[in-house]
Parts: structure tokens; C-alpha cells; sequence
């Protein structure tokens, strides 16, 4: 981590810096509210079909949230629109929580659709005045903080194991709430209104003008599609997979048992994150890069699949190995933004949010099918990662 720090300090400016900084404060503790959040709402009574149907009403609510990020920033700008968003998503998803209940969980995911409108402006001021070859530095010294959370798993485990499944993740939640109002409070006073050079002289929002940028661009259009399955296989499917490790119909392991497996995945991302972080990052890497995290995601939903048939153990070697896979998020974006800088640079924040807003869209269905899928066998949710993992093989094929 020093390393990365020592690589990156010179090449990105104030703003970026203390995003960095300050990340801990939502990139520790909140990987465990994720994590733990499945089991929690089943102790509550909560079904794994309406799991579903709450993840997919959070992707319909999502749709629009985009665009109403890009108006906020329009008349608050950027620091403004994001601290305010910020602060109203993970407040309004994490004090619902503490309370519990179906009609509770349903103002968490209503407000967890506000991710979508935070997304593109805080990924806008991480990489906005960020030299090209230190963009992969900085997304994996976030991945890295978000690793380290993962890896902290046990520590909720812990509690949950102690205190109870519903009073210990409500003591998680408190300690995520915490952590966050910190991190803002430190935002407030550190960050500063970008000038108008971080958007190249492109002042106001052109929704229009990025759409007629990606449907021109072929690699864009390509990378677009690429992205919107591999978010549904990397934020979708996980939401499944405590449930599925302690499930007697899966891999039949315990509560403290199933906290090993975020923990053996990060060992292996924050591994091959620093080995890919010293190297100069290109697109022939990069595509080389994603189409490893393709096959090693297809190798660990095989052995996720092997666990509940032969033996429990295997998922911890499906942890270890979705660990590459899980590189994918740094990767990908990094690959992203220099393909937008090939076309037109001061599109990119329009771009990112039409990204957040087709990958809305095709996700709405994924969870409640994915749920439906669940609750007849939890193994038949391996069966459609696979095929998705073969869809996105096809789509990064067409990219090179």
C-alpha cells in the first residue's frame, strides 16, 4: 500500500487524494454490512424470492438515479451534489437496518438505488486531474481499502457468532454508520469545487451527445455491454452466496465458517491488484487482464457449484480463486476511461452515468430471477452464472 501511495501522491490532485484517504471510513465496514446483510433479513423472515424482489425494486429505482446526479452537479457542482448524495444514500440505507422488517428493508433498498446517482460523480472526481498510467494505481488503492474490509470479515463473524445473528449485524451497522459520518465530516473541509479544466471545457450535461459518442464507437459500444454483465455477476450474485454457504441445500458451512470466504478471496485480489498495479497499464494488457478474470470467474463458480456435491471445503478454494475475478472492477474501469479518452475526454462523466443506466436496467430482472432460481435450488444459481460468464467471453471476444 505504501508502494501504490508513493506512485500515486505526485500525480493526482487534493480532491482525489482525500477520497483516498478517507475511504476506509466506508470501504472497511461496510463490505461486512454487504456481506452479512442476506442473513440477517432470512433471521428476520425474509425469503429468498422477496431478497430478490427488493434487489430488482432497488434496480428499478435506480434507473433515473443517474440523471439526477448530473442535474444536481448542474446546479449545486460536483462537491456539493456528492457530499449531499452521499450522505442521504448511506444514512437512508444503513438506519433502516437498525430497525428491521420487510416494510423497513424496503426504504434500505429504496435508498440504495442512490448509489447509481453518487457512482458517476465520485468515480468523476477520483480519476478528473489523474494522469492516464496512474488511474489503475488509484482504482486499485480503493479496491485495496475495500480487500482489507473483506479481509476483516472474521471480526463480524465474530459477533454475529457471540451476540446473535440480529443483535451483532445491528452492531455492525452501527459501527458502518459511524465510520461514514466520520469520513463525510473530514470531506466537508477537504474537498474542493473542481475548475471548469477538469471537464476540458464542457460546462453542462450532454446526455445526447454521449449517447451518439457510444453508438459510434465500437470498442465504447462493445465495453458498455461488456461491463453491464459482468456488474450483474459481480454485484447480483454475491448477494446469494452467504445464504448459499450455510444453506443445507449448498455448501452447508457455519455462520463463522462462511466469514473465511471474503477473507481468502481478498488475499488473492490484493495479491494480483499490487503485481497489476507495478506494471504499465495498456489496452493489450488490460484485455488480457479482463479475459483472466472471465475464465477465473467461470473456474470458481464450478467449484462453488462442487462444494455442495462433494465436499464443503471446495468453497474455500472457489474463494481463493474468485479473488481474480474480483480484480475485474479496477481493471475494467481503468480500461474504460482511457478508451473514453481515445474518443472524446469531455464526455466522460456523461458516459458514466449512461453506464450506471443501461446496467440499471438489464440488472432489474437479474435478482428476482436469480432469487426464484434460489428458492428452487440454490445450486441452479452456478448454472446461470456460468451462462452469463459465457455471454461476457463473447462480448470481450467482439472487443479485441
Amino acid at each position: 500500500a505504501m508502494h501504490l501511495w508513493n506512485n500515486l501522491k505526485d500525480k493526482i490532485g487534493r480532491n482525489t487524494k482525500w477520497l483516498l484517504l478517507t475511504e476506509p471510513g466506508w470501504s472497511i465496514p461496510m463490505p461486512w454490512v454487504f456481506y452479512y446483510q442476506p442473513l440477517y433479513m432470512r433471521e428476520l423472515g425474509v425469503s429468498g424470492l422477496e431478497l430478490g424482489l427488493l434487489l430488482s425494486f432497488s434496480q428499478g429505482a435506480s434507473i433515473a438515479m443517474p440523471f439526477l446526479g448530473a442535474m444536481l452537479v448542474e446546479k449545486l457542482g460536483k462537491k456539493r451534489a456528492f457530499l449531499l448524495l452521499d450522505t442521504l444514500t448511506n444514512v437512508g440505507y444503513l438506519i433502516p437496518l437498525l430497525a428491521g422488517g420487510l416494510e423497513y428493508f424496503l426504504v434500505t433498498y429504496f435508498f440504495s438505488a442512490f448509489f447509481s446517482a453518487v457512482g458517476p460523480i465520485w468515480e468523476t472526481l477520483l480519476v478528473e486531474g489523474t494522469e492516464p498510467e496512474a488511474r489503475i494505481i488509484g482504482y486499485t488503492f480503493v479496491s485495496l481499502t475495500n480487500l482489507a474490509g473483506s479481509m476483516l470479515t472474521p471480526v463480524a463473524g465474530f459477533l454475529l457468532q457471540s451476540m446473535g445473528i440480529v443483535h451483532g449485524y445491528r452492531l455492525v451497522v452501527m459501527i458502518a454508520l459511524i465510520t461514514f459520518l466520520a469520513k463525510t465530516a473530514v470531506l466537508v473541509f477537504t474537498l474542493e469545487e473542481p475548475g471548469s479544466s477538469f471537464e476540458s471545457g464542457l460546462e453542462r450535461p450532454s446526455f445526447k451527445g454521449a449517447v451518439r459518442l457510444i453508438l459510434a464507437s465500437r470498442r465504447l459500444s462493445y465495453f458498455l455491454m461488456f461491463t453491464t454483465v459482468s456488474s450483474i455477476l459481480i454485484y447480483t450474485v454475491p448477494s446469494y452466496l452467504p445464504l448459499y454457504l450455510g444453506d443445507e441445500r449448498g455448501a452447508r458451512l457455519s455462520v463463522e465458517k462462511t466469514s473465511l470466504v471474503p477473507t481468502l478471496a481478498s488475499l488473492t485480489s490484493m495479491t494480483i491488484l499490487i503485481l497489476v498495479s507495478f506494471k504499465p497499464f495498456s489496452s493489450r494488457t488490460g484485455f488480457k487482464y479482463l479475459l483472466a478474470t472471465v475464465f477465473a470467474g467461470i473456474t470458481a463458480y464450478l467449484l462453488y457449484l462442487a462444494s455442495s456435491m462433494l465436499n464443503p471445503s471446495i468453497a474455500f478454494l472457489a474463494a481463493l480463486v474468485s479473488g481474480i475475478k474480483s480484480i475485474e472492477y479496477s481493471v475494467s474501469r481503468t480500461y474504460l476511461m482511457n478508451i473514453i479518452d481515445e474518443t472524446d475526454p469531455r464526455a466522460r462523466s456523461h458516459v458514466m452515468s449512461l453506464l450506471y443506466f443501461f446496467g440499471n436496467i438489464v440488472a432489474i430482472p437479474a435478482p428476482s430471477l436469480i432469487g426464484l432460481a434460489y428458492n428452487y435450488d440454490p445450486r441452479s444459481i452456478w448454472l446461470i452464472t456460468l451462462l452469463l460468464s459465457l455471454l461476457e467471453l463473447l462480448v470481450l471476444l467482439r472487443l479485441k
